[in-house]
């Protein structure tokens, strides 16, 4: 399974840095808010933790681009 998606994902970059094109969805952002433990109220900014969730496959894509550059 393993070497199925290492080809899958050199395949794709191989399309990407031949067309030029990098995707916009690869660049999206999910940001998702949890709670902070032992905080008194909620009501606070201070009581949440903001954490950004980055598309895995843009994330491999930056990575052996940048070691390839």
């Amino acid at each position: 399974m393993g070497r199925l998606m290492a080809e899958a994902i050199t395949s794709l970059l191989d399309a990407c840095w031949s067309a030029g094109y990098y995707p916009a969805r690869f660049q999206e952002a999910r940001t998702i808010v949890l709670k902070k433990p032992g905080k008194e109220s909620y009501r606070e900014l201070k009581a949440w933790r903001l954490i950004a969730l980055l598309s895995t496959i843009g994330k491999v894509m930056e990575t052996v681009t940048a070691r390839r550059i």
